[in-house]
């Protein structure tokens, strides 16, 4: 199923051992083509004949120094328009400074303090849907939602439809 998607790419948001209502979020450089200065979690775009949890797992090392490696658990598959899949992960990460990244700066943000930072319209959305469930990945999901354009990554969303499970 993931040939049937134009773009894919991975998301992940970890949490403090020590704190683990905090999420380590990274603020893009201001130099990013894509969301510059815009707050996500480290990832990025697949590689041929990836899975998500190798993607995850290999974008979460590459992202971070020292690089980063915990068990990751799928929290959910955003889907947008129907062709762009961002698929999101969760895990725990020891407490400590964050580690630095070449992509961005790395933050750990209280979750009271996660949607007042500048988070792009669907991920914002897929995470307030989280954040309704507890931030757990006990029970992983599916957002499927619209916006204007598929480029459009500023687009607000237009429609968000949530599935349980990791659907397609």
């Amino acid at each position: 199923m993931l040939e049937n998607f134009e773009y894919k790419a991975t998301a992940v948001f970890l949490r403090d051992q020590m704190h683990p209502r905090r999420l380590l979020m990274m603020r893009r450089g201001e130099d990013r083509a894509l969301a510059p200065s815009r707050w996500t979690g480290p990832g990025g775009k697949f590689d041929d004949g990836e899975t998500e949890a190798a993607c995850a797992s290999r974008e979460l090392g590459e992202e971070t120094n020292p690089p980063l490696s915990p068990a990751l658990r799928p929290i959910g598959r955003l889907i947008i328009n129907g062709k762009r899949l961002v698929s999101l992960f969760t895990g725990t990460a020891e407490a400590g400074l964050p580690p630095t990244s070449n992509e961005g700066e790395l933050h750990w943000v209280p979750i009271e303090e996660v949607f007042n930072r500048d988070i792009l319209p669907t991920t914002r959305r897929f995470l307030q849907e989280w954040a309704s469930r507890g931030w757990t990945d006990s029970k992983p999901f599916t957002m499927k939602c619209t916006r204007d354009g598929d480029d459009n990554v500023d687009a607000p969303v237009q429609e968000a439809v949530i599935l349980e499970g990791l659907v397609w």
